[in-house]
């Protein structure tokens, strides 16, 4: 093996420049440091240089934390946790992240009432119980191949259990973070029983850093950009895509902001609890994990709600308030992280939490990414709605804003005058300032209430304050741009013929039809239509179609990248999808749809 560093002049300035600093920056924040040298099978902290959990340190931090736990059972939960054993890898960082927050399912003692009890692995509400420590220059050996090695450039550990993975780059050698994230996925095949532990990985050059998760690629690495608060920090530029900050008079790197915001003791260890979600895709799983804004705003959010709720007096009171993120920036992300933590709140007695959009599509989407939590409903008519409403003991409902309709001569019903009611309504900003939001709070009016959009109006009779309460949050297109959260999108009118003024136009007629008999409510669809048909028109789908592709092909060299055509329906895209290929000089187009796959044309 080789010594504690490369004599190279890259690896020197590397440790210098970037290494060094965040060690200093650890234990600033009351981490302890061990070099990786130490934490050898010599020195009794890991039986192997292929196991990547310090045993002795992890034995030792269960034992204190389930004084309860015999000595061997302790042993047998470290053999549980090191031999996690499926041929997915995202899989086992599943199996391992499910008993890091829940803990180990162990057969109690003979003397027990239980039949099971649950080790803690880490304490996260008493952070002083947990041992933090960093360590640089840790030596793995290869998981398939003998007397092979891996360093990482840093590791935190907690308990013992591998948390962080870093790769360090240095800029002034003409390295860059987007190299260390590629020293990541070389790693990850050279040594996957350290990044089956990992739930979060740091790439930085010293100007640039960004973290991920073990299954993100590069795209889906992030900036942290707050100390204490998602504004908390001047943005100074220092040339293109680097950036510096400014916290209380002092400036920081971008590495210095990660350090002291993500992994500062009590936002690590919620972060961990709360801010990570494995996403099923197919047989395996994506681990996603929360950007900056998402942590800081549930944490500002739930702090509104409590307050809401056990202190609210009137209606003012009981506003949480208005997350304002632009569109692609991970709303629905932020809403389960936000319900997820709320419901675990035993102050606020089983509270329900009713997410309300003004599009099926829509609700469906959300409920979808709910599909974790056990206790999450979609109302799918009036009568289940009102009855899981006066029912319900708590947990999560997902409605669409029509089902709050009455009939004419009927008033909307009283459902509930719970207090621990909170009313989310995506987009915000569409739906809640007409009758089917009256009739909401009519039914249930001793809720709180809080609001998601991407796009929040003033007008004179529509204020999104208003209605939910001042800004939780605000992350701009202008930050996602920066951030490369989303991508600049140019848009230039072209050929716009036919003009729908009434953006409201959807959700009007699903007002208005809500009680209508389905086979009259279908015809005065189709005797409506006709807008569409005007569209279908053969002569101006040719003409739309040689526009689109010869437009594009000049724009094509001077601003690289796709086009998005946005059509009125389902059949209208087909039509201009076909007509678009029969074009000779057309670039490769695909069709996108939302909606029912059964309504989708031929």
């Amino acid at each position: 093996m080789q010594g504690r560093y490369n004599n190279s002049s890259t690896s020197l300035t590397e440790y210098r420049l970037v290494e060094q600093p965040a060690i200093n920056w650890l234990k600033e924040l009351g981490y302890s440091y061990i070099h990786g040298s130490e934490l050898s099978p010599d020195n009794g902290e890991r039986e192997t240089y292929r196991d990547v959990i310090l045993k002795k340190r992890f034995i030792a931090a269960i034992l204190r934390l389930n004084p309860w736990l015999p000595s061997r059972t302790a042993e047998q939960v470290y053999k549980k946790i090191r031999d996690i054993d499926h041929p997915d890898f995202a899989m086992k960082s599943k199996m391992f992240y499910d008993m890091l927050v829940k803990g180990v399912k162990v057969p109690a003692e003979k003397d027990r009432a239980e039949r099971t009890m649950l080790v803690k692995l880490v304490d996260f509400e008493n952070l002083d119980n947990n041992e933090f420590l960093v360590s640089n220059q840790v030596t793995f050996e290869y998981q398939y191949q003998k007397e092979m090695y891996r360093r990482p450039d840093m590791v935190v550990f907690i308990n013992g259990l591998p948390i962080a993975v870093f790769e360090f780059k240095s800029f002034q050698a003409n390295e860059t973070a987007r190299d260390a994230f590629e020293d990541h996925r070389i790693k990850k095949e050279d040594i996957p029983q350290l990044y089956t532990y990992a739930q979060i990985l740091v790439a930085s050059d010293g100007l640039e850093t960004k973290y991920g998760s073990p299954t993100s690629d590069w795209d889906r690495f992030f900036i942290w950009e707050g100390i204490f608060d998602d504004a908390d920090l001047e943005v100074k530029e220092i040339e293109e895509n680097h950036y510096y900050y400014i916290f209380k008079g002092k400036e920081m790197t971008s590495l210095e902001v990660l350090l002291k915001g993500l992994f500062r003791k009590e936002h690590l260890s919620e972060y961990l609890e709360d801010f990570i979600y494995n996403e099923k895709s197919g047989e395996t799983y994506i681990k996603k994990i929360a950007m900056f804004h998402q942590f800081y705003v549930v944490r500002k959010a739930v702090a509104k709600t409590k307050k809401s709720i056990l202190e609210g007096k009137s209606p003012e009171d009981r506003r949480i308030g208005v997350v304002w993120h632009t569109q692609g920036t991970g709303k629905s992300l932020t809403m389960l992280f936000y319900a997820r933590k709320v419901l675990k709140l035993k102050e606020l007695e089983t509270p329900l939490l009713l997410f309300i959009t003004d599009r099926r599509n829509l609700d469906e989407q959300l409920s979808g990414v709910f599909a974790e939590i056990a206790i999450a409903k979609r109302a799918r008519s009036i009568k289940e709605l009102q009855q899981t409403i006066k029912s319900a003991g708590g947990g999560i409902v997902f409605a669409t804003i029509q089902k709050f309709g009455k009939r004419k001569a009927e008033e909307y019903p009283f459902l509930t005058d719970r207090r621990n009611v909170v009313i989310i309504a995506d987009e915000a900003h569409r739906s809640q300032y007409r009758t089917l939001a009256m009739n909401l709070r009519r039914a249930i009016p001793n809720a709180s209430f809080m609001g998601f959009t991407a796009t929040p109006i003033e007008f004179e009779s529509r204020s999104t304050t208003l209605v939910f309460g001042e800004h939780l949050s605000v992350y701009s297109m202008d930050k996602a741009r920066r951030h490369g959260v989303v991508v600049p999108i140019y848009y230039e009118a072209r050929l716009s013929e036919l003009h729908l003024t009434n953006e409201f136009i959807d959700l009007e007629f699903d007002e208005l039809s809500e009680f209508m008999d389905p086979d009259a409510r279908a015809e005065l669809k189709r005797r409506y239509a006709k807008l569409e048909r005007l569209m279908l028109a053969d002569k101006r789908l040719k003409n739309l179609a040689r526009d689109i592709v010869e437009h594009f092909n000049r724009r094509i060299e001077e601003f690289p990248g796709k086009a998005l055509i946005v059509t009125i329906s389902r059949k209208v895209a087909v039509k201009l999808y076909q007509k678009i290929k029969e074009l000779p000089n057309a670039p490769r187009v695909v069709v996108v749809m939302s909606g029912n796959r059964q309504r989708d044309p031929e």
